[in-house]
């Protein structure tokens, strides 16, 4: 659910950045802020995962967070550091939902099933590649017949489809 919504709105956002602000130039610092969110919520949240021996499990529900409220503020923006903000903080989002995804399949993978698990996982993700696009396109244009603004129901969508995820996370193992 998580590789979903992040598909769905990934370059959307850019697009509506780019629509708010009428500038190349800020959707691509705001893209760069949106990598420099994800080499942070990688890295550095890594290093502080690591250091503290903090719960992995708690990484999917910061990472489901935080990438909630990147997509609740972006619409929100008003300015240009205002949606270079929100896009930062859905880039940590994701840095952290990789993290934690390297990690879990550190712990829970012996190393002769772990090439299969990332397979599955590579596979499973570049059907989410495909489908998430074409389902927030069809929310675009669902959302412009409407009389909607154009994005209105891709940002609304998301995030409650965000929470879908959260159930699976009892399952996981402390």
């Amino acid at each position: 659910i998580y590789s979903f919504v992040s598909r769905a709105v990934g370059a959307f956002s850019q697009i509506y950045i780019y629509e708010l602000f009428n500038s190349v130039q800020l959707a691509i610092i705001a893209g760069i802020a949106a990598f420099t969110g994800i080499m942070i919520g990688f890295c550095i949240c890594g290093v502080v995962a690591a250091h503290y021996r903090l719960n992995a499990k708690h990484g999917f529900l910061l990472s489901f967070l935080f990438t909630g409220l990147g997509l609740i503020l972006l619409p929100l923006a008003n300015d240009v550091p205002e949606a270079c903000g929100a896009a930062a903080i859905r880039g940590i989002g994701s840095g952290l939902f990789w993290l934690t995804i390297h990690t879990y399949e550190l712990m829970e993978s012996s190393d002769h099933e772990r090439d299969i698990y990332s397979t599955f996982l590579s596979a499973g993700d570049q059907i989410v590649t495909v489908a998430s696009p074409a389902f927030a396109t069809l929310l675009l244009w669902i959302s412009h017949h409407l009389g909607f603004g154009d994005f209105t129901l891709l940002f609304l969508a998301m995030p409650p489809l965000l929470l879908l995820g959260l159930p699976a996370l009892a399952a996981l193992k402390d």
